[in-house]
């Protein structure tokens, strides 16, 4: 999209990547290094993409050095990581990460990795401590040479304490805890709120709850098991459960904790489920629809974009592959790969949003000092844990300056545990209530242990055997191996509950509202049956045969991206599904929109259409669609309100409304042809399939694409702000508004249905009774205005002061490109206190027309996701810092598993290293480089070897 160079790293790149390997300059051999404890040398090569292929004789050896690779590429990214998940983060970071310490201590995420430390295998044992000894190695040598990475430096550091084991499990359970964790009190309080307003003014609140606002059913109907099976879903009538009561004191007591927790980095995306914060694609290809005849794969997990990446790529081989022969992505901090393959087998996974986490109101009581809670009759003594904080002053120009924290209200002395069911989040002593977070991974849970097995897979029996030990975490993983399978399975335990299994709902409160702890109602977990040696949580859980699953299905293709695997929630009512031998077969109430899946769905299908084929380009091609199925939806509905504005029998008002000039040139220049794509549209934007060496200038049709997409946007930001907002806060502002997805469906209900409901929802309220309307309007006529009133708006938006550094105030819709407001910054863990670690600045973005952040294609809900707030209504909200962490494509050929792979950053965190941000371009542009597998490619490739030797 235009002639810019990506500075001296880039050219490097691109002249090295147009080589051929015989033309690569000779490897270089770096300095040996000794790292204690290792048995036998290892040696290391870097290819050109900084990616370290480690080469051991056994495996404690192979992950010595694994750790220290890590700390050498990405310590305080480590750092960061493990002291969040130990709630010790304000003594790195400064003040500012007290309230998530508090609140991280008192969850237990270390607490919780001590009992799967305890739970592992003697083997798993040794690896993290051979681990560990790797990491304390680099910073014993980093700190004795004055050469720690340079955030230490900026935080007045100048020590890190030394690696331990149990971090190595600590960060395995934040990681699996931000992918599971769910915080049920936003429900409760909106719901409540609804039907305590809907009381007073006349509507249906629990209908405007489910029905209206907060549906279950996605938009889109993908379904994994039965899209790739082919079958149809099994007809369940409606579940009528009596209405959710609670005691308003708890209620009070919900709205404490979540003012506590709602602005805390860590649990946004938990609180955010409708925004889908976290999410991921994979598509699995039989070998018999591919070119190839060999099964494909690809996978983008959806995370943080910070810098560095989350992700650490790296091959590990043990007596030449012979004993260990695995490649991919790792989380720095855990040794083993994540997602990659063996020369065998391939994974990938997706989030599966399982609903196993419960909250609880306890009754609470204290005697002679001590606290206890109050089940079935019975009092039950509540632990308490001593607590002390530090922080880190930062900026006082004093090393390593660490103040104790006094205890107050807001940073308590101890943290409570009920026993029964989990810590205590919030606690009113004087009116005898606490709320309290059962949840599978507070307990020794062995998901770690699954990696273990899966990087020593050879077949599917293997995988199998592996997934049994992932207990926390719900994923949906994908397999495919050299045999030509393809299958899915959903890998988490889901524990059992005593109403649903009695098939009901115990005192109308669903698990995904907050339930009774006290035993007067059915809602705890049910007690394990038989000794089955492969649970880990200490109650009985769903089978693992009932979990959605597939091997091989009649479709040759699975699609997943976090759509509803079973198809429970389809009907809008997640609790009439029945399992086979009685009871609820509940999963989670909500999934995914769905369009990812509808739309990946869509191309393999036309891909397929007369007996085509698919390559592994059209993988590629597929992972970076960025066709938003929201605007192909609702743009129709905008057409048509223009054809009845213009037409002989419009309302005055309506009429007038279209006469505006730019209102007519943003319906019929940009977005009647608009093919619903999303490219930026400008010559320094990041499309997909760009050079970016040359990206080029925009053609006709991207300019129209890109002004559509940005018009399509604000004016559904301003209509969901008119229709939803407007219409909640006339009947009370306080009211709290649905999500970003949420608020998508309610739109897609009320303008599909139209013809029938006329703008009304379940709950009897009319969404387009709005003062810009007149009462006496016909229904359609009051519909059209609000659907042109809102463009109209929108453009005057694009044209004000929100927008100006967008859009410069200008009125012409050609300047509304959408890559002046799409951008992405990859910030780092200390981006609030400097810029010096984010891209851009570095990493060669420092030109002027990156400083507001990279521009790049895709949008809310598109394969290539790039998701931001829908609400927000300023150029400002329209940067996102969450979509594909990395693209990542297998031919699973067993002559030789070909994979390519990108993420957005490099191997090094270190600013200035050559493999710090050099493959990003790679992921701006949605472009791969190959992952090096056989020994013969990595020699060919390689940039430096380096041995690791025994020694003191």
């Amino acid at each position: 999209m235009r002639s810019f160079i990506l500075g001296l790293l880039v050219v490097g790149l691109v002249a090295a990547l147009s080589q051929p390997p015989s033309a690569q300059q000779s490897s270089t051999v770096l300095t040996p290094v000794t790292i204690p404890g290792l048995q036998q040398p290892v040696k290391v090569v870097q290819d050109i993409y900084g990616i370290p292929h480690v080469f051991a004789q056994n495996a404690l050896d192979l992950y010595r050095v694994v750790g220290y690779l890590h700390a050498r590429d990405r310590l305080f990214q480590m750092d960061t990581t493990r002291r969040t998940a130990n709630g010790t983060l304000a003594e790195l970071v400064g003040p500012s990460a007290i309230g998530q310490d508090v609140q991280l201590r008192t969850l237990g995420l270390r607490r919780a990795a001590e009992l799967s430390e305890k739970a592992s295998t003697d083997e798993e044992k040794a690896d993290m401590q051979a681990y560990a000894d790797g990491v304390n190695a680099f910073i014993q040598q980093a700190s004795a040479a004055g050469q720690l990475p340079p955030q230490y430096k900026a935080l007045e550091l100048t020590k890190v304490d030394p690696w331990t084991t149990t971090d190595s499990f600590a960060i395995g359970k934040a990681l699996a805890f931000q992918l599971s964790f769910d915080i049920d009190a936003p429900n409760v309080l909106t719901y409540f709120k609804y039907r305590e307003v809907g009381g007073k003014q006349g509507f249906n609140g629990n209908s405007l709850y489910f029905d209206d606002l907060f549906r279950s059913a996605p938009g889109d109907p993908a379904v994994v098991v039965r899209d790739a099976e082919g079958k149809e879903l099994a007809n369940t009538s409606a579940s009528s459960p009596e209405l959710p009561q609670i005691d308003p004191n708890t209620i009070r007591l919900l709205e404490k904790y979540y003012d506590q927790i709602k602005d805390i980095d860590f649990f946004k995306p938990i609180l955010k489920k409708g925004e889908d914060f976290v999410g991921s694609n994979w598509l699995l290809v039989s070998g018999k629809n591919t070119d190839s005849g060999f099964p494909l794969l690809f996978n983008d997990p959806h995370l943080a974009l910070d810098n560095p990446s989350i992700w650490y790529e790296i091959d590990q081989k043990v007596k030449d592959g012979a004993e260990l022969n695995v490649v991919g992505t790792t989380f720095p901090g855990v040794p083993y790969v994540v997602l990659g393959h063996t020369d065998k087998i391939a994974w990938a996974a997706t989030v599966n949003p399982l609903d196993v986490t419960d909250m609880f109101q306890e009754s609470i009581t204290q005697q002679d000092g001590k606290l206890f809670t109050r089940f079935r009759g019975q009092l039950e003594p509540v632990v308490s844990i001593a607590q002390s904080y530090k922080v880190n002053i930062v900026n006082d120009n004093q090393m390593n300056d660490l103040e104790p924290v006094p205890s107050s209200d807001s940073v308590p002395a101890a943290t409570l545990i009920v026993p029964r069911h989990g810590p205590v989040a919030v606690l009113d002593l004087n009116g005898g209530l606490a709320v309290t977070f059962q949840y599978t991974g507070f307990y020794a849970t062995r998901e770690i242990e699954t990696f273990r097995a899966w990087n020593r897979a050879k077949n599917i029996d293997d995988f199998k055997k592996g997934l049994l030990s992932f207990d926390a975490g719900s994923q949906n993983w994908g397999y495919a191996d050299v045999e030509g399978n393809i299958a899915y399975f959903t890998g988490a335990e889901s524990p059992l509950r005593e109403d649903l299994e009695m098939g009901k709902v115990d005192l109308g409160l669903p698990p995904f509202f907050v339930r009774d702890g006290s035993g007067s109602g059915l809602h705890q977990w049910l007690p394990p049956g038989d000794p089955d040696p492969t649970r880990a949580i200490p109650f009985a859980i769903l089978p693992p045969s009932e979990m959605p699953q597939t091997i091989n299905p009649a479709n040759g293709f699975i699609v997943s991206a976090n759509n509803d695997p079973a198809g429970n929630t389809i009907d809008n009512d997640p609790l009439n599904q029945k399992r086979a031998i009685g009871g609820i077969y509940y999963l989670d109430w909500v999934y995914d929109i769905g369009f990812r899946a509808g739309r990946i769905t869509e191309l393999v299908k036309q891909k397929l259409a007369n007996g085509g084929k698919i390559s592994l380009k059209d993988m590629q091609q597929i992972q970076a669609d960025t066709v938003s199925l929201i605007g192909r939806r609702i743009t129709p509905h905008i057409l048509k309100a223009f054809e009845n504005a213009t037409g002989k029998d419009a309302s005055e008002a309506l009429a007038t409304v279209a006469k505006d000039a730019r209102v007519a040139e943003a319906v019929q220049k940009y977005l009647s042809p608009w093919s619903f794509a999303t490219p930026t549209g400008i010559r320094e934007g990041f499309d997909g399939g760009d050079n970016f060496q040359n990206l080029p200038d925009p053609s006709a049709k991207e300019i129209t694409d890109s002004v559509a997409s940005t018009l399509f946007h604000v004016w559904l930001s301003v209509f969901i702000s008119n229709v939803i907002d407007g219409t909640l806060d006339r009947l009370d502002k306080s009211m709290q508004k649905p999500d970003s997805f949420f608020s998508v469906k309610a739109i897609l209900k009320l303008l599909e249905n139209f013809d029938k409901k006329k703008g009304k929802g379940e709950s009897g309220i009319d969404f387009f009774d709005a003062p810009e309307v007149q009462s006496e309007f016909e229904e359609t006529s009051k519909r059209d205005v609000m659907i042109l009133l809102s463009l109209k708006q929108a453009l005057d938006l694009l044209a004000s002061d929100n927008f100006a550094k967008a859009f410069n105030k200008s009125t012409k819709l050609e300047d509304y490109r959408w890559g002046r407001l799409h951008k992405i910054t990859l910030r780092s863990a200390i981006h609030r206190l400097t810029t010096s670690f984010s891209i851009p600045p570095t990493g060669s973005f420092d030109k002027p027309e990156y400083a507001d952040g990279l521009p790049v294609d895709g949008t809310f809900a598109t394969v290539d996701v790039a998701r931001y707030d829908l609400r927000d209504k300023s150029d400002k909200g329209f940067k996102f810092f969450n979509g594909p962490s990395q693209r990542h494509v297998v031919e699973l050929n067993p002559k030789g598993i070909r994979d390519f792979n990108a993420f957005a950053s490099g191997e090094s965190s270190i600013p200035g290293n050559k493999h710090y941000a050099d493959i990003l371009p790679f992921w701006l542009v949605n472009n791969y480089f190959p992952v090096y597998y056989a020994k013969g490619e990595i020699e060919s490739n390689s940039e430096s070897s380096q041995d690791f030797v025994p020694g003191k």
